[in-house]
């Protein structure tokens, strides 16, 4: 029985692999317009090249992405992608703009808004569900608010605003699900500046 049915489902998704890689014989190209969201989080690490002393932050993010994917008939298919990015984290700790700047102990709220053109390789691509990854390259706007109290001297409230143009660095992995030829599904991870993981719904223009 249990042989029986292990057929049934091989049969099926056969058959589904098999109509998936007819229709995608049909198209060459494509446009798709995307929207997502998930987990952010830039570690210290990374915020003490951006500022001279900042706890990690954590938060969330959500993008919306227009791409063009060409060789959709292809094994392996490029595709061009323009990303903007909102997100917004927070955390709690010391915090220092700059060297000879006051230290402040209190809460940190960053805002990052990223603009970045990418070019991503999906591998497998004859089949619905196939890997993919990428490089991408852009340019960031941060505004980051501050409040506390002096380190030294914790009686004093103090707070700061910065605001900070920065480059974006963009390099995704992830796993992309076609649902023929109307839209798709990705689950993806990598680094933006900071590190996330995400879902993305695209649908094919």
């Amino acid at each position: 029985m249990k042989n029986k049915k292990l057929i049934i489902v091989m049969v099926i998704l056969t058959t589904y692999n098999i109509g998936f890689a007819q229709k995608s014989n049909t198209v060459s190209s494509r446009w798709a317009l995307g929207v997502g969201g998930g987990w952010y989080g830039m570690p210290e690490e990374i915020m003490s090249k951006l500022v001279y002393e900042s706890p990690a932050l954590r938060g969330s993010t959500y993008f919306l992405k227009l791409s063009y994917e060409e060789g959709t008939k292809s094994f392996i298919s490029t595709v061009f992608q323009l990303s903007f990015v909102y997100e917004k984290m927070s955390g709690s700790g010391i915090w220092r703009y700059k060297k000879n700047w006051d230290s402040i102990k209190g809460s940190i709220d960053l805002t990052q808004y990223l603009m970045s053109i990418s070019t991503i390789f999906n591998f497998f691509n004859n089949l619905p569900l196939n890997p993919y990854f990428g490089i991408g390259l852009g340019l960031g706007k941060l505004d980051i608010f501050v409040k506390g109290q002096l380190v030294k001297d914790i009686e004093i409230e103090e707070q700061d605003e910065i605001g900070l143009y920065i480059p974006v660095l963009y390099i995704p992995i992830g796993l992309r699900l076609k649902v023929y030829d109307l839209f798709e599904i990705k689950v993806e991870t990598g680094f933006q500046n900071g590190f996330y993981m995400g879902g993305i719904l695209s649908i094919y223009l």
